[in-house]
Order: C-alpha cells, then structure tokens, then sequence
C-alpha cells in the first residue's frame, strides 16, 4: 500500500515517444518559423527594391516567432 506521502518516480512516467514528439516539434518550429521569416523578408526586399533590410528584419521576426512558438510549445508539455 502506498503511502500518501510518496513521490512518483518520474522513471514510471517516461514515454520516449513522448520526447521524440517534443524534439521533432522544436525543431520544426523554430525551422519553419525562421524560413517563412526570411522568405517574406525577401520577397519584400524584391517588392520595394530594398536590398537587405526586410530580409535582415524578416529574419528576426521569424525567430523570435519560432521561440514564441518553442515555449507555448514547451509550456504544454511541462
């Protein structure tokens, strides 16, 4: 019988397939975040005639929108 003040053993819960799943979604994430982010960057740079200040910005906008992404991504599996 257990007691009501045992701790899980977090070896009990472990789902490999569980971790492979969260490491697949970051990667994704951060890599399709980041290549729309510079493809909308360049496409604008060819739009406006701007040499690389949209991609430069695109670029960023991409990341930090893929770290968003990463961390809702991460909050539902912590």
């Amino acid at each position: 019988m257990d007691t009501p003040d045992k701790k899980p053993d977090p070896q009990e819960n472990f789902n490999p397939y569980r971790t492979i799943g969260l490491v697949s979604g970051i990667g994704i994430d951060l890599v399709v975040t980041l290549l729309a982010g510079i493809y909308a960057g360049k496409w604008l740079d060819e739009q406006m005639g701007t040499s690389p200040a949209f991609l430069i910005t695109g670029l960023f906008v991409g990341l930090i929108g893929g770290i968003y992404s990463t961390i809702i991504l991460l909050r539902k599996f912590l």
